[in-house]
């Protein structure tokens, strides 16, 4: 299975702006069109500590926007993986980290 760090070197995406999380939803909704609605794995886990937050690099979530009534804590499976569900318009949820879903990553350029 294809994974940011080993394949891309990078990465998963992280969304830390409204206008930011605007524009991925927008190429979401774009490419759906052509491959059908998929829930897509960005940068975010509580794993550590349910209910808190952290990208990647252990820095605190300092955006959200979160579907419905998202996110579930004490789920029985714990659903510790941030993702963009397009039941909820591509808005923020968790999901099982286990669970196959496509991802997105970036890069930092120097």
């Amino acid at each position: 299975m294809a994974t940011c760090t080993g394949d891309y070197n990078g990465h998963l995406l992280v969304i830390d702006s409204l206008s930011k999380l605007r524009r991925i939803q927008q190429y979401l909704i774009m490419i759906s069109m052509m491959d059908g609605y998929h829930v897509t794995v960005i940068d975010g886990t509580d794993d550590v500590k349910e209910g808190d937050w952290r990208y990647h690099d252990n820095r605190s979530l300092t955006f959200s926007e979160w579907g419905g009534l998202e996110p579930v804590t004490g789920y029985a499976d714990n659903e510790d993986c941030l993702a963009l569900d397009p039941g909820y318009d591509f808005k923020m949820n968790d999901v099982l980290c286990d669970d196959p879903h496509p991802f997105i990553c970036e890069n930092t350029l120097y």
